[in-house]
Order: C-alpha cells, then sequence, then structure tokens
C-alpha cells in the first residue's frame, strides 16, 4: 500500500499552535488565557514573554493524518510529540456543581493547590466564559440533575517553556514591572500591582498539550439516578457514549436548540440505535456535546465525527495546560516585590475583586495569623507519638529467627497524616505516608484449644501469613539458635509431643502499607539494594557474602500488615499415649482449667491445681505466652495474674499480634535485573537454613529420651 504524504514547502511555515498560549497570561478566576477574552480588544498586546523575535529555534515538523506541517519555533521552547488518543466513557460523574467545575477543568494543573472552584467567588463570575458552566450549574441546582462526562482525547504534542530566569520578557511586560515598588504606601502604587493582575493575569502557562478534544455531557436526573447502582449507571452513560460516536458518524448536523453559550452544538439525539438504551433512561437525560477545536453549525454536508478529526488535524487546540502564579516570575526582582505582587493575587482570588491598599494590609495580617495556626498545628503534630507497630510493619523480618530486622521505608510523616484512637482518651498519632490505619478493634474472648502434631502446621496456622511468596512457609522458623524455637523442635522431633494450643487476642487495629503506591524505600535501603549484584553465584565467596550481609540486615521477608493489640496464649504439650489412654476432649478440659485463671477476669485467688487431674499434671509440660500491654506487674506463674489489670494496660503498650509477610524481592519491579538474583538467592538462604536444621531435628530423633510414659498407671 503505497501512502500520499504532502510536504509543505519552507515558504509554508507557521506559527506553532499552542505557542500563544504560553506567552500571554492567565486568570484563575475566569480560568482562561488572556487571548481567550472575546471581551477585550487587546488580547495578543499583553504579553508576558517575547520568545518568538529574539531567538529562532529548530523548526517543529509535525505528520498530521499524511500532511506534513513544519512550524517555526523559539529556541525558548521544547516540542515533544505526543501522538496519543484517548476515549473514556465515563470520565466522571457529578451529582453536585462544586464536583462538576472540579472535574470540568481537570485539565488546568496548578502547581501549588488552590481550591477549585475557589471558596467564596461566586459561581456565576465564570459563566460568561465557559457556557457549559451556566447549563450544568441549572440543571444540577434547579433540576436535580446528575451529570456525567464522557471525553474523546487525541494528544498530538506537547510545548514546555525554558525556565524563567532565562526567558525574555516583552517590553510591555517588563515596563509595567518597573512601576511596582517594594511596600507601597500611596494607592497609585497598589494600583501598579492591581493593573499587573488585570491585564496579565494571576498565572502564566508553562507546558501545553496541543489536539483535539471531543466531549460528551450526559445530564440525567436524579430521580432515575437514584434507582441504581453505580455500575449500572455508568453502563447506561458508556452505552449512549458509543451511540453518539456511530450517530455522529452518520449525521451531518446538529440539532443546537440549546447550544447558547457552548460554542459546539447542543442536545443531541440518540440516533436511530437508540434502543440499546432504556425507555427510562431515554426520557429521563439528554446530551450536550462540545468539540475542540469547535464546530460551526453548517457542516457543508460533511460527517461531523469526521469533520471534528479533520478539523483538529489542521488546526488542533490547546487541551491541557500547566500553570504557575505570576509572582514566580520576578525570581529577579526584590523579595519584597514578589510577595506583595502574590499578596495583591490571594486577596483577588480569595475575594473576586482587585485590592485597595488597606485590604492588602488586612489581608496581610489575616495570612500571617494564619500562618502562625499552621505553625502552631505542624508543632503540636510533630510532638505527637508515631503510631506503635512502625517498628515492624513496613521492616524486614527474619523468617528463620522469627525477629523483626532493618525498616525498609522512608517514615515521613505529613500534616494530614494522622490517626485518632477513639477508644484511647482520642490520643493523636502520627502515620508515615503510604501507611494506613484500620480500625478493627476486637476485644472477644475466645480460648478455643487446638491441636498440632506437626512443628510445620502449627506455624501455618498461627499468627503468620505468606502473601505473593510461592514457597510459603519453607524455611520458616528454621533456626537451632532461638530458646523457643528450639524448644519446640525439642517437643515435635525429640518427644514426639502433640500440642494443646489455647489463644485470646485483643486487637485495637491494624497497621499496614499501602500495595499501592507503596511507600518510598529510605535513603539506606536503597543504597543497600543498589550495592547489590546484578546475579546471584552460590560459588563466589565474595558475591555470597553481599547477600548474606544484606539478609542480615533486612532479613528475606517483610512485614506489610500487622493487628496491633494484646495476645495471651498457652501450649500444652504432651506425649501421644494420653491421646491412646483419654482423648482429645479429655486433654482440652483440662487444658483449659489449668490456664483458666489466665483467660478469666476474677479476683478468686483461690488456687485452680486443684481441680486439675493428677495424671494431667505430671504427663504434660506447660508453656505461657503473653504480647502487648505491660508485662512487669503480670505473675505468669498463677492465679495472681490479674487480666482485667493487663487487658487495661494495651490500649498504651499495643505489640504486633499477626504478621502478614512477603518476600523483599516483590518490592523491585520484574523487570529489574536484582530482582532474580534477589529471588534466587532467597530461596538460597532458606534452603540452607532447612538443610542446617535438618541435621539438627536428626540429631534430636537419634538421642536419648525419657520414656515418661512407660510410667503411666494401667488403670488409672
Amino acid at each position: 500500500m503505497i501512502k500520499c504524504v504532502l510536504l509543505m514547502t519552507a515558504g509554508d511555515e507557521k506559527v506553532l499552535p499552542g505557542l500563544d498560549y504560553l506567552t500571554t497570561g492567565f486568570d484563575a478566576i475566569k480560568m482562561i488565557n488572556t487571548i481567550e477574552d472575546i471581551s477585550s480588544s487587546d488580547q495578543l498586546k499583553f504579553r508576558l514573554f517575547d520568545i518568538d523575535n529574539v531567538r529562532r529555534g529548530k523548526n517543529y515538523t509535525w505528520n498530521s493524518n499524511g500532511v506534513l506541517q513544519t512550524f517555526s519555533t523559539p529556541s525558548f521552547v521544547k516540542v515533544n510529540d505526543i501522538g496519543m488518543r484517548t476515549e473514556v466513557d465515563v470520565e466522571s460523574v457529578s451529582s453536585s456543581y462544586e464536583q462538576f467545575y472540579d472535574n470540568y477543568f481537570k485539565s488546568f494543573g496548578f502547581d501549588l493547590s488552590i481550591p477549585v472552584p475557589i471558596k467564596g467567588v461566586p459561581f456565576e463570575l465564570s459563566f460568561g466564559y465557559h457556557g457549559t458552566l451556566r447549563s450544568a450549574y441549572e440543571a444540577i441546582t434547579k433540576e436535580a440533575t446528575t451529570i456525567a462526562i464522557s471525553t474523546d482525547w487525541w494528544g498530538m504534542y506537547s510545548i514546555q517553556l525554558a525556565p524563567v530566569y532565562i526567558l525574555p520578557f516583552d517590553p510591555l511586560f517588563n515596563l509595567s514591572l518597573s512601576k511596582l515598588v517594594a511596600n507601597p504606601k500611596t494607592k497609585r502604587q497598589q494600583a501598579y500591582y492591581n493593573q499587573i493582575v488585570s491585564t496579565y493575569g494571576t498565572h502564566y502557562v508553562s507546558s501545553v498539550i496541543v489536539g483535539g478534544l471531543a466531549e460528551m455531557y450526559t445530564f440525567v436526573k436524579n430521580e432515575y439516578r437514584n434507582q441504581y447502582d453505580e455500575s449500572s449507571f455508568e453502563h447506561e452513560i458508556s452505552v449512549g457514549f458509543k451511540l453518539a460516536e456511530v450517530s455522529l458518524g452518520k449525521t451531518t448536523s446538529l440539532s443546537f436548540g440549546n447550544s447558547e453559550g457552548l460554542g459546539v452544538s447542543g442536545e443531541f439525539s440518540w440516533g436511530d440505535d437508540k434502543k440499546q438504551l432504556t425507555i427510562e433512561f431515554r426520557e429521563r437525560s439528554k446530551m450536550l456535546l462540545k468539540f475542540l477545536p469547535p464546530l460551526i453549525n453548517t457542516l457543508n454536508g460533511s460527517l461531523i465525527w469526521h469533520t471534528w478529526i479533520d478539523l483538529a488535524s489542521k488546526y488542533p487546540g490547546v487541551i491541557n495546560r500547566t500553570l504557575s502564579s505570576l509572582a514566580n516570575l520576578l525570581i529577579n526582582y526584590p523579595v519584597k516585590i514578589q510577595d506583595h505582587l502574590q499578596l495583591t493575587i490571594d486577596y483577588y482570588l480569595t475575594y473576586s475583586t482587585l485590592p485597595k491598599l488597606e485590604q492588602v494590609k488586612e489581608f496581610r495580617i489575616k495570612q500571617q495569623n494564619q500562618i502562625q495556626q499552621e505553625q502552631r498545628r505542624r508543632r503540636t503534630i510533630e510532638k505527637r507519638l508515631m503510631i506503635p507497630g512502625i517498628d515492624i510493619v513496613g521492616c524486614g523480618y527474619d523468617i528463620f529467627t522469627l525477629q523483626s530486622k532493618t525498616c525498609l521505608f522512608d517514615l515521613t510523616v505529613n500534616d494530614n497524616s494522622i490517626w485518632i484512637d477513639a477508644f484511647n482518651n482520642f490520643t493523636t498519632y502520627k502515620v508515615p505516608d503510604n501507611f494506613f490505619v484500620l480500625n478493627t478493634r476486637d476485644t472477644t474472648s475466645t480460648y478455643k484449644t487446638s491441636f498440632y502434631d506437626r512443628f510445620q502446621e502449627f506455624w501455618q496456622n498461627s499468627i503468620y501469613v505468606m502473601t505473593n511468596d510461592w514457597d510459603l512457609f519453607f524455611g520458616f522458623a528454621a533456626s537451632h539458635t532461638r530458646t523457643e524455637i528450639i524448644q519446640k523442635y525439642h517437643q515435635f522431633f525429640k518427644y514426639h509431643s502433640h500440642m494443646a494450643w489455647t489463644r485470646q487476642q485483643i486487637t485495637s487495629y491494624t497497621l499496614a502499607i499501602s500495595d499501592f503506591p507503596t511507600p518510598n524505600l529510605s535513603e539506606l535501603t536503597r543504597l543497600a539494594i543498589n550495592n547489590l549484584p546484578f546475579t546471584f553465584n552460590s560459588r563466589s565467596v565474595r558475591n555470597l557474602a553481599k547477600w548474606k550481609s544484606f539478609f542480615n540486615s533486612y532479613g528475606t521477608h517483610y512485614v506489610t500488615r500487622s493487628e496491633m493489640g494484646g495476645l495471651m496464649s498457652s501450649e500444652t504439650y504432651f506425649e501421644s499415649c494420653l491421646l491412646i489412654r483419654y482423648n482429645e476432649t479429655w486433654i482440652k478440659t483440662q487444658s483449659e482449667k489449668r490456664f483458666l485463671w489466665f483467660f478469666k477476669v476474677t479476683d478468686n485467688s483461690e488456687s485452680y491445681t486443684s481441680y486439675i487431674d493428677k495424671i494431667f499434671q505430671q504427663y504434660t509440660r506447660p508453656r505461657f505466652t503473653l504480647i502487648g500491654g505491660l508485662q512487669q506487674q503480670s505473675d505468669l506463674g498463677g492465679p495472681h495474674f490479674k487480666l482485667d489489670q493487663w487487658l487495661y494496660t494495651i490500649k498504651d503498650y499495643p505489640q504486633p499480634v499477626s504478621y502478614h509477610l512477603q518476600p523483599v524481592y516483590t518490592l523491585l519491579a520484574d523487570d529489574d535485573p536484582r530482582y532474580d538474583a534477589l529471588k534466587e538467592a532467597t530461596f538460597y538462604c532458606r534452603s540452607l537454613a532447612v538443610n542446617e536444621t535438618n541435621i539438627f531435628i536428626q540429631q534430636l530423633q537419634t538421642a536419648d529420651k525419657s520414656a515418661s510414659c512407660q510410667n503411666l498407671p494401667e488403670n488409672y
């Protein structure tokens, strides 16, 4: 297939579409560039920059539907191809005018967050410049309507300004700035600041995306919207958008009955295929269309959608813009002048009118008071406690010794990252970015007894959960250096004991890290990972030493989530002969009798041991565990333990009572060369730990053990 490509000659070079938006100011009250203000006759006269006459840059050649167009560009801008077109059937749904206003201007990006709409500014101020807003406001506030927006977005190229400190100002803008003085003291001096804002706007445009945009606004009565769930409602919107595209491809005209202020189309018929929409939806909805570049009423018999595509190819418009405060341009001016211009802009954005000198002074005092209040609030936040558990969640974990290791993530806290414990005198805690807290308070008193006869079975059903780990519990607790684990090895492998495990868990909250986006790695962690080898080689002493050093610091896994609170658990080890002579029910009953003081709130100091069968006492081995709360006052050896006192301290001294673990290598991208190496090294270390532990287990199994069951009375 042979393509015909038309090449425009050098004599046909034109000014790049969108460039004029970068040279003129922007008014954040009207939400338009000054060149878009049709009420002004001097849109092109008052420019911020003189970038097209100072120094010429490279020509930009752009292929638009087979037509090569060449544009002249100044050296102070960078042009990049985009060439992307996307359709979004349901981009947003707005049930209030504030929501619609925000969604309508989503293509406007401010370098500093300003509220949209600006609080206190009358809505009507934008109606004269954005007819769609008027239609939306009346529909939402007077006709109880919800509005959905669907889009066909076609980004062709972007234009980016050079840094502001090297941009040449327009001579008239320079002359205007020369009138500004620091600390104005007269009405005339303040008037110069006001004139800057009224003439050049509040912001400048630092970058734009140029292309085409088709938007469909579907107005649906709330009486219909409220009858259906979100999915069903959005399905109808999506079907309507597709029907509109098909119908527009077959239609040569639009109904412009209600098109005033839209500059585009108006009400639109659902077309011949409207049977795909429910009757209720058709009767309670209408559609408005908007095109950029705009279409005129007479389309000369052309298909509407095709006409828009052809028009956008030849005369693209600005469909996205990034904005920065006009005061930021005064980087080479005295700070007091820059600050006063920003103060004038802030007043204008707050009250939608330009200030008098006295009003600016009052506004400055108000702002200073707000800053002081904010500083006091920040100091209050700094004094707050970091959320308990932050030394566990997000930190590495050694699955062999079951110990927490070095934390992996940046623990920066912003002003809004707090959690208030409503059950603990509304104590406020700081929570790092991309960590979150769930209110999962649960004090249910249960002490169900479970039985285990295998070492790994206990760990798999205890307080540990493995996620995103194909090897699951392989190598878990594979250590013969920690006393707690060694005791369990002896019970299961030397004495072939069974375990009866009883627990009561008190959960105050759940602390977790976000799945997406995950918290940023700390600088130390990034440095440690970046210095890991790209490959794993178990035969290289130096290579292996680096991996072992990393695991010694961070472990093979990290904790993604933990329930915080307190845990009481009891382990009763007994030999299989008791199961043969008696049964699980008898063992469960005796075990719960032994630990009745442990799980019951009581002041009765009577010795419960008198109710426990002597055989059970003689042929079982108990172990108690208490996690969380204040433990130094606790008598874990008998009935003097005060459960109610311990429970009371959990809220102030919570500890992790569950661990959700994930391999550290899952933090790396799949295409990161260190991902496979870290995964291989992790499996190697787990295998090595298992092999070493198996040798220890074999030694236990061959050692002599006391045959306690041989002394069990025959006819007890």
